[in-house]
């Protein structure tokens, strides 16, 4: 993402960030111990009409900005899952994050990034050293994988990337992703 864009979504999160009213839930929210700042829930979506991935960004203050990620290329659920925390990443060192907590329902995504699986197809293992290299610079990282259940908010951002009227989701940041990021 150029410098550029990454700024102008750093911008808008500034501006047009909203209360959270939500609670995490409460076993998700133990694993939050030691990591007081930003909170990142990350899903992905493949459908007939293309893929894409949706984040909730959570700042420091209880503000959150939804966005989706609207996915040009042939990708599977789990390339989408990982352009969006790639494009997490990116964001949250833009706005100058040191402490992230990000959730995913990928067991796979988050069991690679944390050591418990590894990568034996080829394309993982791209995507696995891009997201490692991505978290450095960070004071902690730490990846949480959560049930599909916990994570339906987010699943219906990266559902609204692939739809042909985004008008719909004005409210929400959203980005188009020609190519994959490896």
């Amino acid at each position: 993402m150029p410098a550029v864009k990454a700024q102008a979504l750093a911008d808008f999160i500034v501006k047009t960030t909203t209360p959270v009213l939500e609670e995490q839930p409460e076993e998700s929210a133990k694993l939050l111990v030691g990591v007081s700042k930003w909170i990142l829930h990350v899903n992905k979506s493949s459908t007939d009409t293309g893929s894409g991935a949706g984040v909730v960004h959570m700042t420091p203050d209880g503000f959150k900005v939804k966005y989706s990620l609207k996915l040009n290329f042939p990708a599977t659920y789990n390339v989408a899952e990982y352009e969006a925390l790639l494009a997490e990443l990116r964001l949250a060192k833009e706005c100058s994050a040191k402490r992230l907590a990000v959730y995913s329902d990928s067991k796979l995504i988050v069991n690679q990034v944390n050591g418990g699986f590894e990568a034996n197809n080829h394309l993982f293992a791209k995507y696995l050293a891009k997201a490692r290299e991505a978290a450095r610079g960070f004071d902690k990282l730490t990846l949480v994988h959560i049930p599909r259940t916990e994570n339906w908010k987010v699943d219906q951002l990266a559902k609204a990337a692939t739809t042909e009227n985004p008008e719909q989701y004005s409210r929400d940041m959203r980005e188009i992703l020609d190519a994959p990021n490896i």
